[in-house]
């Protein structure tokens, strides 16, 4: 336990719509993924200009070319929306995290996560990178792992706190 008080303390829950929007955050902007969707709709748009050539010059109706189509339509349908789907099954999988109450409390040189009885304690020299969102503050350990803090739970003061945190001195 901390022997001073905190400056701030947030209580929240590991919400569903929370843990989605997070992920879907850390895959399109952090892990290349956007890149990887252009990459792949630039392989389907070369085959489809193929089929389309090769659909004009046979003269036929242009099945392979509406196949082509549809094929790219579906893809990407599906590039979109598995973010969110891969998100939810985590969501749900993990029982351990899945609606858990936590809170975090913030002192001048680390913060303290207590969630599930399990108290951890971080400095902020170990932080990775603080990404602030319309609704949320992520507190990044690592690339892809970190705490979410609701903006709604946020006390007054704390966005000056919390942009406040250098985060330069971590060696990435």
């Amino acid at each position: 336990m901390e022997k001073n008080q905190p400056l701030f303390t947030i209580k929240s829950t590991y919400l569903e719509k929370e843990f989605v929007r997070f992920n879907r955050y850390i895959m399109l902007h952090r892990l290349h993924y956007l890149r990887n969707i252009i990459v792949c709709n630039l392989i389907l748009l070369l085959i489809f200009s193929g089929v389309i050539i090769d659909d004009v010059n046979s003269g036929d109706i242009p099945i392979g070319s509406v196949i082509t189509f549809l094929l790219i339509v579906f893809v990407n349908w599906k590039l979109c929306v598995s973010p969110t789907n891969k998100s939810k099954k985590a969501y749900h999988q993990n029982k351990t995290m899945r609606d858990v109450s936590y809170s975090v409390d913030f002192y001048d040189d680390h913060y303290v996560i207590l969630c599930n009885g399990i108290e951890s304690s971080v400095s902020f020299d170990r932080i990775y990178e603080i990404i602030e969102t319309d609704t949320d503050y992520y507190i990044m350990l690592s690339k892809i792992s970190g705490v979410i803090v609701p903006k709604e739970k946020c006390p007054e003061g704390f966005a000056d706190f919390i942009h406040g945190i250098d985060v330069t001195k971590i060696d990435r």
